[in-house]
């Protein structure tokens, strides 16, 4: 390409953009330009010129049959061998990897089949409201078997049977025949009933391994035999990624008052990690409230999968 052509191009549509935003060529109404030769005569020979490029463009790209040249879009992977993608979705990247996503559906299927099978020995054992009046459930798993992400929501209904709230929790993995409290924060301030639905988050594999039967704890209590901390033991042989524990306390009848959970992460094996524990408090008032006696719980410890 003419490097002379582009320089003389650029000056004149320099030019032209002078002459387009020059005041003097226009009416005293300022909208209507007046014809200018000069100006057709360059817009002519800039049209002349883009023409003979497109043309100079085609011919170059033409074999010598006229026809336009056929560009190889094909894949290779690093040996030279062809990338094939056929109708079933199976890449053949390398003869090592393969993607097939009919077993993926079949192991989808499979798992949504299961947790129907066990959804019907999943019971909503206790339906509680805390001192801060916000819903608290008691899931229980009466199947043998853990459940990995569990997704439980609740509807709020008003007296003409009007939906007032919606709430959804996700249980990271529901113990085999163990129960596990959650607490919907988010509970309207008035409502007529509630009703609870569980399914799954999502139909995949296991969230990772779980230790439960590798942890012990110890509680420490003030002078007034109120909690104040819980060490957590890790006796197995890996890192626990996270280790959830509820602290349930109780009035003195007996009556559920309110639900905390507690987390610890990245506790390495045979290490102990602590959880400060702080008591129940009255949102309304901001104080402190008394209870009777209280129960911990270990809801699960996960070391999740490389």
């Amino acid at each position: 390409m003419n490097t002379n052509d582009d320089f003389e191009n650029k000056r004149l549509m320099e030019e032209i953009e002078k002459l387009d935003n020059d005041p003097a060529i226009q009416t005293d109404e300022g909208a209507i330009k007046t014809k200018n030769p000069v100006v057709e005569n360059l817009i002519f020979f800039g049209i002349i010129i883009a023409v003979v490029f497109g043309v100079v463009y085609l011919y170059n790209t033409k074999d010598n049959s006229g026809r336009l040249e056929k560009v190889d879009v094909s894949e290779y992977d690093d040996n030279g061998k062809e990338i094939i993608y056929d109708d079933k979705e199976t890449y053949q990247i390398d003869e090592d990897y393969n993607i097939d996503y009919d077993d993926y559906d079949t192991d989808y299927d499979k798992a949504e089949k299961t947790f129907a099978e066990q959804k019907q020995n999943i019971e909503v054992s206790k339906n509680i409201i805390n001192i801060n009046k916000e819903l608290i459930l008691c899931i229980k798993n009466n199947n043998k078997t853990s459940i990995p992400n569990v997704y439980v929501y609740a509807v709020f209904y008003d007296g003409e049977n009007n939906i007032v709230g919606v709430e959804s929790t996700t249980i990271e993995v529901l113990i085999g025949e163990a129960e596990r409290y959650i607490t919907f924060l988010k509970t309207p301030k008035t409502y007529e009933r509630a009703e609870t639905f569980i399914t799954k988050e999502y139909f995949g594999d296991s969230v990772g391994t779980i230790l439960n039967d590798k942890i012990n704890y110890k509680v420490n209590e003030d002078e007034k035999g109120n909690l104040e901390e819980i060490e957590i033991k890790n006796n197995s042989d890996q890192e626990i990624d996270v280790i959830e524990v509820s602290v349930i306390y109780y009035g003195a009848d007996d009556n559920i008052l309110e639900v905390n959970n507690n987390y610890c992460f990245d506790v390495k094996k045979n290490r102990t990690d602590k959880i400060n524990i702080y008591g129940i408090w009255d949102d309304a008032t901001g104080e402190y409230v008394d209870y009777d006696h209280y129960e911990v719980k270990i809801n699960h410890a996960i070391a999740y999968e490389e």
